[in-house]
């Protein structure tokens, strides 16, 4: 009931007056219905804006600053995506070079290029937890194992198959492994999705 004051008593069997009468009142109920309407526009044109800007100047810095928080996080995760690419690649590299084939045993220098890739993949912030859930750690553990592998151990099964160490099975695990981080990147840092937006 919006007004206490007006009630509308209308049953059937009442008298033509008594139906007029509640007519008047239903009119009565109408204007005071337009005129506490009218006061509540009037009220809020006056306080409508400064709610407005109280709300617009309590929120634009949090906004703000929420914004600033996502674009270092992007950057900083664009960074170590960028290193762990090229630390990987530099690693596998010097793998090669330092074992060009199984007759090489394993050299200070190698274990440096394995140690190195260990801790280019172990040492994210930012990314570790993208790395650790599409499985780029054991991939690179994968590698580490095949370099290190000597001749009396056991061959490692790879993808289903036993192999042993050549230049070949690193090349086409470094391969498969950077098919995997480059689409890990694309996924992560939403390149795709935001060539979408644009066009």
């Amino acid at each position: 009931m919006l007004c206490p004051r007006i009630r509308l008593n209308l049953t059937p069997g009442k008298s033509a007056e008594d139906a007029g009468k509640g007519k008047r009142v239903g009119q009565e109920a109408e204007n005071e219905i337009g005129v506490a309407i009218a006061n509540a526009m009037t009220i809020w044109n006056a306080v409508g804006p400064l709610v407005g800007v109280i709300v617009g100047a309590s929120l634009t810095p949090w906004i703000a600053w929420r914004w600033q928080h996502m674009q270092w996080v992007l950057d900083n995760k664009r960074q170590e995506y960028r290193d762990l690419s090229d630390a990987l690649f530099q690693a596998t590299e010097e793998i090669i070079k330092e074992r060009p084939n199984i007759a090489a045993g394993v050299s200070p220098a190698l274990l440096e290029a394995v140690w190195k890739g260990q801790r280019s993949v172990r040492d994210r912030i930012f990314v570790a937890r993208e790395i650790q859930r599409v499985g780029l750690d054991e991939d690179w553990d994968l590698i580490c194992k095949l370099a290190l592998w000597e001749p009396i151990e056991q061959k490692l099964v790879v993808k289903g198959t036993p192999r042993s160490y050549s230049i070949n099975q690193i090349v086409e695990l470094r391969k498969d492994l950077h098919e995997k981080l480059h689409a890990l990147i694309r996924r992560d840092l939403r390149i795709d999705q935001s060539r979408r937006l644009l066009w």
